[in-house]
């Protein structure tokens, strides 16, 4: 599989979409407004993040770097809250690829609002 997503995985910084090579033991992707979702050996995600950048439901603009971005920043995450809590990390083989579980999704959704400093009074 790595080698596979090395060889997709040649546009450098601005990854616009994917195109992996599972062969029978893949499907997919599934194009989301930021990451490309593959199935992987029936219980594995292959989730690979792109420089996409949408707004209400289209593209709009490719960003350098960003999905590498997220992908390092949700790795990290995993990383931090594993004691805590686990997690569907497997690995992460590229900077823009993770391997994860296949879960059963648990639909929570929270809005969390803060400020850094003072008000805008």
């Amino acid at each position: 599989m790595e080698e596979a997503i090395q060889t997709a995985i040649s546009q450098g910084r601005l990854l616009q979409g994917s195109n992996i090579e599972l062969g029978d033991e893949g499907t997919g992707p599934v194009v989301g407004k930021v990451r490309d979702t593959y199935s992987w050996q029936g219980d594995k995600l292959v989730l690979v993040t792109t420089a996409r950048q949408s707004a209400f439901d289209r593209v709009i603009a490719q960003i350098p770097f960003k999905g590498q971005v997220l992908n390092r920043v949700s790795e990290w995450w995993f990383e931090r809250t594993r004691s805590i809590v686990g997690n569907a990390l497997l690995a992460v083989p590229h900077a823009n690829v993770s391997v994860m579980k296949n879960c059963t999704v648990f639909p929570v959704e929270f809005v969390v609002r803060g400020y850094i400093t003072g008000s805008t009074r």
